[in-house]
């Protein structure tokens, strides 16, 4: 861990790098700005929106950092989806969209615009703040370091997130949409998405003619061109360095022992399809997110969700056996008890049928279930809703989001120890060794639980790392400044960094760019990221850039 009092310098640098730096620096997006009233414009291709609210935004150290927020612009609502894309990818989410729409292809969020967002004139990439690694030695030590690039698209229609139906019949029909849709987007497009998930299956905010929420499929920045006759041959298609193939409680159990490594299938999309549904009928008990008080860890979706790929396989395993599927099956929440024949019969085109399911099986069995469901009168408020009730335990889902949440500062916080062993061993002998770049913060266990029902003593050997907030984004009263991997400007420097830099990284002894030095500290080497911009901008704009003679004291000069 870095020692304040063994290397002073360091500290004062990094300290006055933060004091000093350029608000771009510091990580506020130029393009959102705050208003006098507190609310947040986001501009998009010259075209300006309010955003109203931030509705998603990824908790993962790694990945694409994407965040997700309503907005609205002369009078229409719509998602705006912020995030950082693999430059290797063969095709963007925003070409397939386009070829969606193009083709008429209902049920699919529609593209309204799209935007690579640029940094002092330069596209954002994470190059820009990882120099040591697109520089010769970086690219020798880090072969498979993927390079990503900030992105933003304007979608349409607003959509909510598929646990909000408000029936049954509209749960079905939601699947039924978008497994429709699926279908399309391979036999019209050659289009298969590869990344089917609860987040990704979603219901329109608005309403149709007949007064019905459509299901709206989401998310094609995974998805791929599919080929019968390269699948046929076996032949694996590589999208990008960064390979993906699926969230893994809901991938498919060939893909699963495949270790990721084979060429996707449309079927196991038709598989995770299924899983998400029963993840819906284990976790929830009613309509609008009415979240089960259950034990996360007592049911079996805890285990699809632990170990490597063939370990949440050998987990997964008793869907496709005839013994065990019984047991799997009786975990169903009671409220979703007429839906078992359903689970049922989609089971077995899956694994008993002997050939390939079809999108036509999987439908027309949601659709006989749909027709043969009882009308539920529309709930104004949903019975057993997590929302504005304190009676114990917590959810699954929150445990289950909770559990995420510490189980990766966990391992993040070991990675950081054993690569700070790393660099005493080498420091000892004078060899320097770097430690990894781009390693951001998560929330400790306390801010996660604060303010939130615990379980009581008793149920503690059960919930202890299962306690959550109501979701994975904390509010904008809670937010905190997070470095990510692939949305931050900062990165983690040891004492022997500078040095081991290429001429050509760009850098002064200091950590500074040369063109930046007369205007004062602008180091991109220790500012951090925040996607909320502060309302007190003008405090900024307000400071003034050190001199020469103060900058070279800061320095040790």
């Amino acid at each position: 861990m870095f020692n304040i009092h063994r290397d002073p310098r360091l500290f004062l640098r990094i300290f006055t790098a933060i004091m000093f730096s350029d608000r771009e620096y510091l990580g506020y997006d130029p393009s959102i700005t705050t208003l006098d009233d507190g609310s947040r414009i986001v501009t998009v291709k010259g075209k300006s929106y309010v955003i109203k609210k931030r509705i998603y935004f990824s908790p993962s150290i790694l990945g694409r950092g994407t965040s997700c927020w309503q907005a609205t612009r002369d009078g229409v609502t719509y998602a705006i989806k912020d995030y950082w894309t693999d430059v290797t990818r063969e095709f963007t989410e925003a070409e397939f969209l386009e070829e969606a729409r193009n083709a008429g292809i209902e049920n699919v969020c529609q593209l309204v615009d799209e935007e690579i967002l640029t940094f002092r004139g330069k596209e954002d990439t994470t190059d820009l703040v990882r120099p040591a690694i697109r520089a010769k030695k970086g690219k020798k030590k880090y072969p498979k370091q993927d390079c990503r690039v900030h992105r933003r698209l304007v979608l349409q229609p607003f959509a909510e997130s598929i646990v909000e139906f408000e029936t049954k019949r509209e749960l079905i029909k939601a699947f039924i949409d978008v497994i429709q849709a699926h279908k399309a987007l391979l036999e019209k497009v050659g289009i298969l998405h590869r990344d089917i998930s609860l987040n990704n299956i979603m219901l329109a905010a608005t309403r149709d003619a007949a007064g019905q929420r459509r299901g709206v499929l989401i998310d094609l920045d995974y998805a791929m061109r599919y080929s019968e006759d390269e699948a046929e041959q076996g032949k694996q298609r590589k999208t990008a360095t960064a390979e993906r193939t699926g969230t893994t409680p809901f991938m498919a159990l060939d893909l699963l022992w495949g270790g990721g490594g084979v060429s996707h299938r449309p079927e196991w999309d038709l598989e995770s399809f299924f899983y998400v549904l029963f993840w819906i009928c284990v976790l929830y008990d009613g309509p609008r997110n009415s979240e089960r008080r259950i034990s996360f860890k007592q049911t079996p979706l805890y285990h699809w969700t632990e170990g490597s790929f063939e370990e949440v396989a050998q987990n997964k395993s008793s869907v496709d056996s005839d013994k065990g599927w019984p047991n799997t099956l009786v975990r169903v929440s009671p409220y979703f008890e007429d839906l078992k024949p359903c689970l049922d019969r989609w089971r077995y085109i899956l694994f008993k049928k002997g050939s390939p399911a079809t999108h036509d099986e999987v439908v027309r069995i949601l659709q006989e279930t749909h027709d043969a469901l009882e009308e539920e009168e529309t709930p104004e408020n949903a019975p057993g809703s997590v929302q504005g009730q304190s009676e114990k335990p917590i959810s699954a889902v929150r445990q289950y989001h909770t559990r995420s949440y510490l189980e990766t500062s966990k391992k993040k916080n070991q990675k950081e120890e054993a690569s700070e062993d790393e660099v005493e061993e080498d420091s000892e002998d004078g060899s320097g060794k770097e430690s990894e770049d781009d390693v951001g913060e998560e929330p400790e266990e306390d801010q996660v639980a604060e303010d939130d029902d615990v379980p009581d003593e008793d149920e503690s050997s059960e919930a202890e790392e299962d306690s959550s907030d109501s979701s994975y984004s904390p509010s904008p009263s809670r937010a905190r400044v997070q470095i990510s991997s692939t949305g931050s400007r900062g990165r983690k420097r040891t004492r022997k960094d500078t040095a081991q830099e290429d001429d050509d990284d760009g850098y002064t002894e200091s950590g500074i760019f040369p063109e930046s030095q007369n205007a004062g500290w602008r180091s991109d080497a220790f500012t951090l990221h925040s996607p909320h911009p502060s309302s007190s901008a003008s405090s900024w704009s307000q400071r003034t850039a050190p001199t020469s003679s103060e900058a070279k004291r800061h320095r040790g000069k």
